[in-house]
């Protein structure tokens, strides 16, 4: 947990995407980017 404090309370320096919380932001950005689009095409509104 300390890893995480650390990465969030230094901003200058940003993020690491090979850390934990990169990978994580960088997969949530993922999901919401490519998922929630795709899931909207394939499971819209049908008339």
């Amino acid at each position: 947990m300390l890893l995480y404090a650390f990465a969030v309370a230094n901003p200058s320096n940003g993020v690491d995407p090979s850390s934990p919380l990169g990978l994580s932001i960088i997969s949530i950005g993922i999901v919401f980017t490519v998922g929630l689009p795709l899931l909207l095409i394939l499971k819209g509104r049908k008339d």
